[in-house]
């Protein structure tokens, strides 16, 4: 009877892709409240785990975030796009941010994963390396997927919480996202 009671309080593990980190910490996401709520959700009924190849992902996406939203308007980021599809030279100044102009919102976006006392921040060792491999051969995934289904194979997790749910459930992950 003991054995039941302990066995029924242990929680299923998720892994937190990048996509969802984003959404819940970059402030003016557009999923930020939506991601904030199944945060809550998953802090009730989820092991939490994601990666250090989460956090470099994410630092790309809150420099894209600035560099698109801070930057040049979208028209003029259009004009650019159209002009470098047809190689036309004369192209439109952008401004772009780097990542040290923007380290404050990095070390904001990260601190809201690593001070929160949920989520588990996992290692990536030599079998990730072989698995990810794997991954690549049997699912044809890109480099970045398949390091994140190795950790999340390794780690004996079934649920991802990611915007990514073709390629997650086409790796026989159950994929959790906001509803």
């Amino acid at each position: 009877m003991s054995d039941n009671i302990a066995n029924s309080s242990v929680k299923e593990k998720v892994f937190l892709d990048t996509a969802f980190l984003a959404s819940f910490s970059i402030d003016n996401h557009k999923d930020f409240f939506k991601a904030q709520k199944l945060l809550a959700e998953l802090v009730l009924k989820y092991e939490m785990h994601t990666s250090p190849l989460c956090f470099y992902e994410l630092w790309k996406v809150v420099k894209k975030h600035n560099d698109y939203n801070k930057g040049n308007k979208r028209f003029l980021r259009k004009v650019n796009g159209i002009l470098k599809f047809v190689y036309i030279g004369i192209l439109f100044e952008e401004i772009n941010f780097s990542f040290k102009k923007v380290i404050g919102q990095l070390k904001n976006a990260s601190n809201r994963i690593i001070e929160s006392k949920f989520i588990h921040i996992t290692n990536l060792n030599g079998d990730d390396i072989k698995m990810a491999l794997y991954a690549i051969d049997n699912f044809d995934q890109k480099p970045g997927d398949a390091f994140h289904f190795s950790s999340i194979k390794n780690l004996g997790i079934n649920y991802v919480a990611t915007g990514n749910k073709k390629d997650f459930e086409r790796m026989g992950l159950k994929v959790i996202w906001f509803r």
